[in-house]
């Protein structure tokens, strides 16, 4: 995921090859302006899979992948073009020049916008971009708490202090 998130962000400030071309050119049309959550969406996927070891980070790798399609439905939605047709080769199009949400995230756009007008397909993905980016930060608090109980049990281990009272005094800084 990070040497992904590598090449995406390299694709990003313009540097050109075959590699980064095909990458980012397939990004682009397949979620469009999504494109600018999938570096930061893949360095945060490398980072959940590297730091939190826990037993299933599956619904927070979900919520990581679903950022950058949600968040492209979302800008396709307001700054998309205004078509109201499913055409593949006219939203992939849309999606490698950057004026459109690409094939999944401009289809989900169309389709939303047709269903529950642009203002509500709008918030509807907002509300959803939301949900799926407080997902997330639960991988902060979980690789915090995480962090925090060893160095607990090194502080009471080093130090002859009750690991309760240690664990109370990080856990109020991690809380806070």
């Amino acid at each position: 995921c990070a040497f992904l998130a590598l090449l995406v962000i390299l694709g990003m400030f313009q540097v050109h090859g075959v590699v980064l071309d095909g990458l980012c050119g397939g990004i682009r049309g397949i979620i469009g302006h999504g494109f600018w959550f999938a570096a930061p969406a893949l360095l945060w996927a490398s980072w959940v899979l590297v730091f939190c070891r826990e037993k299933r980070p599956t619904g927070r790798l979900w919520c990581l992948g679903l950022l950058p399609v949600v968040g492209g439905a979302f800008l396709h939605v307001v700054l998309g073009p205004t078509h109201t047709t499913l055409v593949v080769s006219q939203l992939w199009r849309e999606g490698l020049q950057g004026v459109g949400g690409g094939v999944i995230s401009g289809s989900l756009g169309v389709l939303f916008t047709a269903g529950f007008s642009a203002i509500g397909a709008g918030a509807i993905f907002l509300l959803a971009f939301l949900a799926l980016f407080a997902g997330t930060m639960y991988a902060f608090y979980s690789c915090g708490t995480m962090l925090m109980v060893a160095q607990c049990a090194q502080a009471s281990r080093d130090r002859g202090v009750n690991p309760i009272f240690i664990y109370g005094f990080f856990g109020g800084v991690v809380y806070i």
